[in-house]
């Protein structure tokens, strides 16, 4: 019983003197580093995944504010400016709405409409006493399956 007294008292100061303030991170020393938002946004980038079909090489994306059916078009992309290799896009979209992305295409003669929609909204976060800002769902993909 002696011996698992003294190794448990033993343990226990070589961990507390084993401690010293190198191994421990200082906030500080955390926080010169680190990068956030702190500009509260109004706009963003949301990403856009897309394919490309030998009937239909260069899609048009619509971009509707809303629901499927249910919004207006709110931005409409043409991609035949694009190089062939890109099969995504950023387009600029206001923050704190929901977005409904689709585009058609034609597959055997079949038009298939590949739509993807989300709400995209910021988000403010506290990091090393600074109010950060961070954009939640900005990846969107119509791509055929």
């Amino acid at each position: 019983m002696n011996k698992i007294i003294r190794f448990i008292i033993i343990s226990i100061s070589v961990t507390i003197f084993s401690c010293n303030s190198s191994n421990l991170k200082d906030y500080d020393d955390d926080c010169t580093n680190f990068y956030c938002e702190t500009n509260e946004p109004y706009y963003t980038d949301i990403n856009i995944k897309f394919s490309r079909t030998t009937e239909c090489p260069n899609p048009t994306i619509y971009i509707m504010l809303g629901h499927y059916g249910e919004g207006t078009i709110y931005k409409e992309i043409s991609t035949d400016s694009l190089e062939d290799y890109i099969y995504d896009i950023d387009v600029e979209v206001s923050i704190n709405a929901y977005y409904t992305i689709y585009t058609k295409y034609i597959v055997n003669n079949d038009t298939i409409t590949a739509i993807d929609g989300d709400f995209v909204y910021k988000e403010s976060y506290v990091e090393c006493d600074y109010e950060c800002w961070k954009i939640k769902n900005k990846h969107f993909n119509i791509n055929l399956k």
